[in-house]
C-alpha cells in the first residue's frame, strides 16, 4: 500500500486501520542496530511476536478485549503472558530519546512504511495488557504500559510524513480512553498519575503529532514523485502515479503535455500552497486556522494554484480538525494530571462506580442456578425460611462477593455508565438487566443476613439499593429509568418490611435516611432526563436522512413534533431504529439478549410489531412528515409513559416509612434528662 492510498482515508478511520491492516511489506531500508534508536527496540519487539505467531483468532481475541475490557478470558490472560517479552522490548523503544525508522523519503509516494505492521502488533497487545492490569487493579503496571504507548505515539510522529501524524493522533486517542478506564477503575494513584504526567508533557506543546513537519516532508516527498514520475520520462513510473492519484485521461493528457518550464511552474505553486498549509497548522489562533485551510483547500479544488497541486489532492481541512481536536484532549488531560499531581484534585474522586456495578453483573451471571432462581422469585415482605437458607448456602460465598461490588459501587459518588457503552444501547443497555436483577441479588442478601440475626448487613444493603437507585436514575435512559424506578420501590418496599420486622435499623437509620435522599424526587428515576435525551437522539439519527442545507428547518419541525411524543412513543421509536440498525430494513436489535430478558418492558409483540412498522416510519421521514407515522396500541403496554407521569408521587408515597421514622429515631436517641 502506497502513502498517497493510505492518505485519502479520513482521518477518523485511522485507528480502524491500524487494527486491521494485512502484512504490510517489510521494507528493506532498516536502521542500524543502534541500540539508542529506540526503533532498534521496536523492531526487536514486533519480531518477538511474530516468532510467537499468535493467529487471527488470538488477535480478533485481543482486540475485542481491549475494546470491552473487564475482566480478561483465560484465553486473553495466555496470550498476554506469552507477549511479556515483547512488550519489556517496548518499554525499552518507549524509554530512548530519539526515534528514527530508516524509511527511504526519497522514493515519494511509492516510499513503504515498514514499521506499520510491527506498529499496530505492539499498539493491540500493550493496550489489551493496559486494559487487563486494569481490571486486575495493577495501576502500576497499567500505568507503565500506557506511559510506553504514548512515548510510542510520540515516536512514530516523528517519521515526517502525515500519515504518522494521524496515526498518532489516532493511537493517543484511544490510549487515552485507557487512562479514563484507570481512573474510572480507580487504579491510578498519585504515583502513576505523575508518570502519566510526564509521559503527555514530552509531546510539544503546539504540534504534539508532528504536523507541520510532516506537511513539509508531504512537499519534499510530493516533488521528488512528480519529477521522477513526469520529468524523468519513465512511462511505466508515470502510469503507476497516474493510477494512484486516481487521474483521468484528460488530466493525465494535461499533465504528460507540460513544458519543463510548465511543470517547474507548478510545483513552485504547489509548494507555495503547502507552505501556507504549514502557517496555518501552526498558528496558534486555531479557529483562524481552520478557516484558513478550509479556504487552501477549496482554492486548491478550483484550480488556483494549477495543475498539479489539484492533482495531489489531500482533505488537509478534516486532517487538521482531527489533530486540533486530539490536541485538545492532550492539552485537557495534562491540565486534569497536573491538578491531581498538585493535589488539587483526588485521583479516587475520578472513580466510576459503573465499572463495580459491571463487575457484580459478571459474578451474578456466574452465581449457581438456586441463586438464580431465588433472586427472580425474591419477595421482600416475607422473612426467608430454613429451606430457603439451606438451598442458597453453596453458593452464598459468590453472592457475598457480586453484592459486594454493588455495595462498594454504590458508595462511590461518580457514576457513568456511557462510558464503555456503545452508540447502539439507547435503547438496551447491555447492563440494565444486570442492575435489574442487582437489586433483587441486594435484597435477597439483606434477607438472608437478616435471617442470620446480622440486622447490620441487612440495613448497609438496603442503604445500597437506593443508592444503586439514583445512580442508575441519572444514566439518562428510558429503560434504565424504568429499571431504576423498579428498583428503587422494590427498595422502598424492603425497608419498609424491614422495619417493621427489626427495630434494630434504628442503628443504621443515618445512612439509610441518607441513600432515601439520594433518589430525589425532583426527577424522580430520571424520566425527565431520560426523555429529553431520547429525543436528542431519535432527532439526530432522523437528520442524517435530511441533506445539510435542509437541516436546520426539519430539525426545528422535528423538535416540534418530538416534544409531543409520550415515553412510551420515545421508546418505540428508539426500538424501530435499533430494530433496523439504523438503515430502515429488517434487522434483530442490537441488543438480542438484553432485550429478552426485559420483556416487562420491551414486550415481543411490541418488538415484531416495530420491525414491521420501521420501513414505514422510514418513508414518513424521507417525505419529512414523521408527525404522520401513526403509532400503534401496543406501545404503552409497558405503561412507560404512565410510570414516568407518577414517578415523583410513587416514589414520595414509598419512602413515607423513612420520613415518619426519623423523628422517632431523633427522639430515641435524644439523652434522658
Amino acid at each position: 500500500m502506497h502513502i498517497r492510498q493510505l492518505s485519502s482515508i479520513r482521518p477518523g478511520r485511522w485507528l480502524v486501520l491500524l487494527l486491521v491492516l494485512g502484512a504490510m511489506p517489510v521494507g528493506r531500508a532498516q536502521p542500524p542496530e543502534d541500540t539508542s534508536n529506540a526503533a532498534t527496540w521496536y523492531r526487536r519487539a514486533y519480531e518477538r511476536l511474530d516468532r510467537i505467531g499468535l493467529t487471527p483468532d488470538q488477535w480478533t481475541l485481543l482486540v475485542e478485549y481491549e475494546q470491552v475490557g473487564g475482566t480478561p478470558s483465560t484465553e486473553v490472560r495466555d496470550i498476554l503472558q506469552r507477549t511479556q517479552p515483547a512488550l519489556a522490548d517496548l518499554q525499552r523503544a518507549a524509554n530512548q530519546s530519539y526515534c528514527d525508522f530508516g524509511l527511504d523519503y526519497s522514493r515519494g509516494v511509492n516510499m513503504e512504511m515498514p514499521h506499520l505492521r510491527g506498529v499496530r502488533n505492539l499498539l493491540r497487545v500493550a493496550a489489551a495488557d493496559a486494559a487487563a492490569r486494569i481490571a486486575d487493579g495493577d495501576g502500576a503496571g497499567a500505568a507503565t504500559q500506557t506511559s510506553s504507548l504514548l512515548r510510542m505515539v510520540n515516536h512514530v510522529s516523528d517519521d515526517r510524513v502525515l500519515m504518522s501524524s494521524i496515526i498518532s493522533g489516532s493511537v493517543f486517542n484511544m490510549t487515552d480512553g485507557l487512562i479514563d478506564s484507570g481512573y474510572d477503575a480507580g487504579a491510578f494513584s498519585d504515583a502513576e498519575s505523575a508518570a502519566l504526567l510526564a509521559s503527555m508533557r514530552s509531546f510539544d506543546e503546539n504540534d504534539p503529532f508532528g504536523a507541520v513537519d510532516a506537511m513539509v516532508g508531504e512537499q519534499f516527498m510530493s516533488i521528488q514523485t512528480i519529477q521522477h514520475a513526469v520529468a524523468g520520462g519513465d512511462e511505466a513510473a508515470f502510469d503507476q502515479f497516474a493510477e494512484i492519484y486516481g487521474l483521468d485521461e484528460v488530466q493525465r493528457a494535461e499533465l504528460a503535455a507540460l513544458s519543463p518550464e510548465q511543470l517547474q511552474a507548478g510545483l513552485d505553486a504547489h509548494s507555495k500552497l503547502i507552505d501556507q498549509y504549514v502557517a496555518a497548522f501552526a498558528d496558534g489562533d486555531h479557529e483562524a486556522a481552520i478557516a484558513e485551510v478550509k479556504r487552501l483547500d477549496q482554492a486548491r479544488a478550483d484550480g488556483e494554484y494549477g495543475l498539479i497541486a489539484t492533482i495531489l489532492r489531500a482533505d488537509f481541512a478534516s486532517t487538521y480538525g482531527f489533530l486540533d481536536r486530539v490536541r485538545g484532549m492532550l492539552h485537557s488531560r495534562i491540565d486534569e494530571l497536573e491538578k491531581i499531581v498538585g493535589g488539587d484534585v483526588n485521583a479516587s474522586d475520578l472513580a466510576n462506580a459503573a465499572v463495580w456495578y459491571r463487575r457484580g453483573i459478571e459474578r451474578i451471571n456466574a452465581l449457581d442456578d438456586a441463586w438464580k432462581r431465588a433472586i427472580a422469585q425474591v419477595d421482600p415482605s416475607r422473612p426467608m425460611d430454613e429451606e430457603t437458607i439451606e438451598a442458597l448456602e453453596v453458593g452464598a460465598a459468590d453472592a457475598e462477593v457480586a453484592a459486594a461490588e454493588f455495595v462498594d459501587g454504590s458508595k462511590i459518588r461518580r457514576c457513568d455508565f456511557s462510558r464503555g457503552r456503545d452508540e447502539r444501547e439507547v435503547f438496551v443497555p447491555l447492563y440494565a438487566d444486570g442492575m435489574r436483577d442487582a437489586f433483587r441479588l441486594l435484597v435477597l442478601e439483606s434477607l438472608r443476613q437478616e435471617a442470620r440475626g446480622d440486622a447490620a448487613s441487612a440495613t448497609r444493603l438496603l442503604a445500597a439499593e437506593f443508592r444503586m437507585t439514583a445512580h442508575l436514575a441519572d444514566d439518562h435512559l428510558i429503560v434504565s429509568s424504568l429499571v431504576a424506578r423498579d428498583g428503587g420501590l422494590l427498595a422502598a418496599h424492603h425497608g419498609e418490611s424491614i422495619v417493621e420486622r427489626d427495630p434494630l435499623v434504628l442503628d443504621n437509620f443515618a445512612e439509610i435516611s441518607a441513600a432515601v435522599r439520594r433518589v430525589g424526587v425532583g426527577d424522580a428515576f430520571g424520566f425527565v432526563g431520560s426523555a429529553a435525551r431520547a429525543r436528542e437522539v431519535i432527532r439526530d439519527r432522523l437528520l442524517n436522512w435530511v441533506p445539510g442545507k435542509e437541516r436546520a428547518a426539519v430539525g426545528a419541525r422535528f423538535d416540534a413534533w418530538l416534544a409531543n411524543v409520550e415515553v412510551d412513543g420515545l421508546l418505540y421509536l428508539l426500538g424501530m431504529q435499533d430494530v433496523v440498525d439504523y438503515g430502515f430494513g429488517p434487522h434483530e436489535p442490537f441488543n438480542t439478549r438484553g432485550a429478552a430478558r426485559l420483556r416487562e418492558y420491551l414486550l415481543e409483540e411490541t418488538i415484531q410489531l416495530a420491525t414491521i412498522d420501521a420501513p414505514v416510519f422510514a418513508d414518513r421521514v424521507k417525505q419529512r412528515q414523521p408527525e404522520a407515522f401513526e403509532f400503534p396500541v401496543t406501545v404503552h403496554l409497558a405503561r412507560a409513559s404512565e410510570k414516568a407521569a407518577t414517578a415523583r408521587r410513587d416514589l414520595w408515597d414509598a419512602t413515607r416509612w423513612a420520613r415518619e421514622l426519623k423523628p422517632i429515631v431523633e427522639s430515641a436517641r435524644e439523652p434522658e434528662r
